[in-house]
């Protein structure tokens, strides 16, 4: 994932005295930056993260690589992962940082990311 901000530039503006009034394009890029630090702690770009949460389904490759649907169980944020039931009692987990690989939203994203990793 790459970064549309600067961490030096968002470092410095910290630096700035707290009563300094910054324009509405620099409190925009420190907003941004925020959001790209929790993606890189996550491990996933926020705005999936959401989509995640609302989610009562992914899709994820078995071990015949073969795409499968099922119910997410859960999602942990302290180890950045999400749980589902393939079947009972049986839970796979997957890292966030699998998104497009191992697992994916749609059937397409990861009939796209299983493409990919068959062309290298």
């Amino acid at each position: 994932m790459n970064r549309l901000t600067n961490k030096k530039v968002l470092d410095e503006m910290s630096k700035f005295p707290k009563d300094y009034t910054f324009s509405s394009e620099e409190l925009i890029y420190n907003k941004l930056g925020q959001y790209e630090d929790v993606d890189e702690e996550l491990g996933i770009d926020y705005i999936t993260f959401n989509k995640l949460r609302k989610a009562n389904k992914i899709y994820y490759l078995n071990d015949n690589n073969e795409i499968m649907e099922v119910e997410v169980y859960s999602i942990n944020l302290i180890n950045c992962c999400l749980s589902a039931m393939i079947i009972s009692p049986y839970i796979n987990v997957w890292s966030f940082k699998e998104y497009g690989k191992s697992w994916a939203l749609t059937r397409e994203g990861l009939e796209n990311g299983k493409t990919n990793k068959e062309n290298i």
